[in-house]
């Protein structure tokens, strides 16, 4: 499948844009998840926020990845964080999971060059993200996130 790939802040998306991307996210984590949870968090309108997607050539976003800057969720967050890791329910399976990592890890590294990132990820994951070069945190220990084991790992 071929997407053209983009990773941007809010000030420099459309309206239109940012609604796909709530659309996508509330279509997998509230809808195909079962979640009781408010996806739209505040973080999306920081500046340090970077929105990784990638859309057909019709203009819909098929995969998409938020990378949120150094200290974005508090003093104790030092590295860049990957998360809202999504890929529409059409395009699973194609390969897409890992090429949005592979995106989201290089948005991280041009905005925050030399810092690695970490993720929260679905404890079920774990070897997915291991093949990404993903480490699970020492001493991290499998924690609850809306009902969906989860685990802290990074990547140096």
């Amino acid at each position: 499948m071929s997407l053209a790939w983009r990773s941007q802040t809010l000030s420099s998306l459309t309206a239109t844009d940012m609604y796909k991307i709530l659309q996508l996210r509330a279509n997998v984590f509230i809808v195909e998840q079962n979640g009781v949870v408010l996806d739209p968090d505040g973080l999306d309108l920081l500046e340090s926020c970077h929105h990784v997607m990638g859309t057909n050539a019709d203009g819909a976003i098929m995969a998409y990845a938020r990378v949120l800057g150094p200290g974005t969720k508090g003093p104790a967050q030092t590295v860049p964080v990957i998360g809202r890791v999504v890929v529409a329910k059409a395009a699973r399976g194609t390969g897409l999971g890992r090429q949005v990592m592979h995106e989201a890890v290089a948005a991280a590294q041009r905005a925050y060059p030399g810092q690695g990132c970490q993720l929260g990820a679905q404890a079920y994951l774990e070897t997915f993200y291991n093949s990404l070069g993903f480490a699970r945190l020492p001493g991290s220990a499998p924690y609850d996130d809306h009902g969906i084991p989860h685990i802290d790992m990074k990547r140096e």
